[in-house]
């Protein structure tokens, strides 16, 4: 059987044969025209582009010419004598698990011969069981022009005999069957629950149900999915649940991965707020096992609201610029629209950031608190400056002004300097504290596909009349962001000068990003000043950089001092700036003569 290359240049040598035949004709047709012939005369050859025919002034497709052949299309392999009529050649039958393989065929014309179908366009469709579930991949449908077709076919999750048809014009088909090894079971990855936080039984209402799905998908060793493995689950109470937090359950412990192999359980909430995972473990082919855990799923009743949800940092500068693991604090303090402290357990909180890295999450504790770090490391922003994330599952915040405990018209923003609403949270990328269209990433809360800011109506679980009131019942998502300078204790410049007051000199100082954007200096920086043959009178002579974010890419410290009693000396101020640990150069000094 000639192979697919050998086709090809076959059909290449016909054509050009044909093509030379053709342009012979055309001009015997010309110099016979040439020698005369009257009005009635026919012509041999029709020059236009629809083959042998009646004379036209326009070209003519072989669908306007009654005389033209029409052509039946056949699929197989080879072409002319060697054409095999309905096979597909694959290049390896036999294929490991996600194992892939390339598919060739041939159309031709049976009406002339077996010849391919050249020159126009063929369309062929490939089906199977394992294409139609999405278990193996195929491009599907193709077009030839020169009537070879060759297409790659890859099992993703398929096992077993899978017979591959092609489908042509007319009806016209050609099969292939491969044999597909069984994949095995190696690995599980967790998605992300839907929803991740649920009210506890009793509690729910058709936006917050009391239950949730949890998804797992199964692959083998290679990576690809696996159909038909079996797997089981049980549940993980977190460190803070409730020790009566037992009622919540499964709807199944244990299922068979499905196509692309996903298997799923349900969590249903018991009456307790608490926060659970799901656990999902397979048995390997050798016998051992393997297992992961879901994220995290919050049961809880009363959820966490805007205007009692707030974001602190213990170091606002950090010297991160140039130094790797250096770690701050961030932490949320919450509470419910009672104000009252979240019980414990019941509220995930999830962090995202610009620059660095950040824990995914904290769940609140007693006290209505939980903290994650930051720890210094790429990617690190040409503004030096970071924006941090945090983001929950709660109400917008309202004020009970008729005390009834749900929300009525005329109570969701009486107070001006009290954030009620958010909109949908952004990552501030720009530090500007407004989103910025074309910079900033935002959360995509209700899948429209562009950012939505604050829409004026209360959403929450205060919200027990939809119908009457301007509100919808929740949930949203509630959050709050902070900025830290990720400051420099390289390529300090500083310079002290005379500040225009009466004895005032002031240092100003700043670092370098690696890009040469100007920073601050960290946070605890010692800035120490001395004087020769004259008198500080500020009260104190050594300061250091305040923990606090600064807008400025520089820091400034100013002191007083002049001249002694001793006039016939000229005073020296000098300055001293010793950057914080993991600093390991010598300190900067800068001197001025008063």
């Amino acid at each position: 059987m000639d192979s697919f290359y050998t086709q090809m240049e076959k059909w290449r040598l016909e054509m050009s044969g044909k093509f030379l035949a053709r342009t012979t004709a055309l001009s015997l047709a010309v110099v016979l025209a040439a020698c005369g012939g009257d009005d009635g005369s026919a012509p041999i050859v029709n020059v236009g582009s629809g083959g042998s025919g009646t004379s036209s002034e326009s070209p003519t497709t072989p669908s306007d010419s009654p005389n033209t052949p029409t052509a039946s299309v056949a699929l197989g392999t080879g072409s002319s004598d060697s054409f095999v009529e309905g096979q597909i050649n694959a290049a390896n039958q036999n294929l490991s698990a996600g194992g892939i393989t390339t598919l060739s065929l041939s159309a031709v014309d049976a009406a002339n011969g077996n010849e391919l179908m050249a020159g126009s366009e063929t369309e062929i469709t490939f089906t199977s069981r394992c294409i139609s579930s999405g278990e193996s991949l195929v491009n599907t449908p193709v077009t030839t022009t020169s009537g070879l077709i060759e297409v790659e076919y890859e099992a993703n999750g398929c096992s077993g005999n899978d017979t591959i048809t092609a489908t042509g014009p007319g009806g016209a088909t050609a099969q292939q069957t491969l044999e597909i090894a069984q994949a095995f079971a190696y690995n599980l990855t967790s998605n992300a629950p839907e929803p991740s936080s649920i009210a506890p039984t009793g509690n729910a209402t058709t936006a917050r149900p009391s239950d949730s799905v949890v998804s797992f998908n199964v692959v083998d060793e290679t990576g690809n999915p696996v159909k038909g493995a079996e797997v089981s689950f049980t549940l993980s109470y977190s460190s803070q649940a409730s020790s009566n937090a037992e009622d919540v359950r499964l709807d199944s412990t244990s299922t068979t991965s499905g196509p692309g192999g996903t298997a799923r359980t349900r969590v249903i909430a018991g009456e307790q707020n608490t926060v659970v995972r799901v656990i999902a473990s397979i048995v390997r082919e050798d016998g051992s096992s393997a297992s992961t855990i879901s994220p995290p799923i919050s049961i809880n009743a009363f959820v966490p609201d805007q205007d009692s949800f707030s974001l602190s940092i213990d170091t606002f500068m950090p010297n991160a610029q140039f130094h790797n693991n250096e770690t701050i604090q961030v932490t949320i303090n919450a509470g419910d629209r009672f104000n009252n402290n979240n019980l414990e357990g019941n509220t995930v909180v999830a962090f995202t950031t610009t620059g660095g890295s950040i824990e995914n999450y904290c769940v609140l504790d007693a006290s209505g608190i939980c903290t994650v770090t930051w720890t210094s490391a790429d990617p690190r922003p040409a503004s030096g400056r970071v924006a941090i994330l945090a983001r929950s599952v709660g109400d917008e915040s309202f004020r009970d002004l008729n005390s009834n405990d749900e929300f009525d018209n005329g109570e969701f923003n009486p107070d001006s300097s009290i954030v009620f609403e958010a909109g949908e949270a952004f990552m501030d990328f720009s530090t500007d504290r407004v989103f910025t269209n074309g910079t900033d990433q935002f959360f995509d809360d209700n899948g429209n596909g562009s950012y939505d800011g604050p829409n004026g109506v209360y959403d929450g679980s205060g919200c027990l009349d939809p119908d009457t009131q301007n509100c919808t019942e929740g949930p949203v998502t509630i959050w709050a962001q902070g900025y830290i300078v990720m400051a420099s204790d390289a390529g300090i410049k500083a310079t002290l000068t005379p500040s225009g007051n009466a004895n005032e000199y002031c240092v100003t100082a700043s670092g370098s990003t690696a890009g040469g954007q100007r920073v601050p200096l960290p946070t605890g920086t010692s800035i120490s000043f001395s004087i020769e043959d004259g008198e500080i009178f500020s009260t104190t002579s050594d300061f250091s950089v305040e923990n606090t974010y600064i807008s400025a890419n520089q820091i400034s410290q100013c002191i007083l001092a002049g001249q002694d009693d001793d006039l016939t000396t000229t005073p020296s101020l000098t300055v001293t700036l010793t950057p914080p640990s993991p600093y390991g150069g010598a300190p900067i000094e800068r001197s001025i003569s008063l």
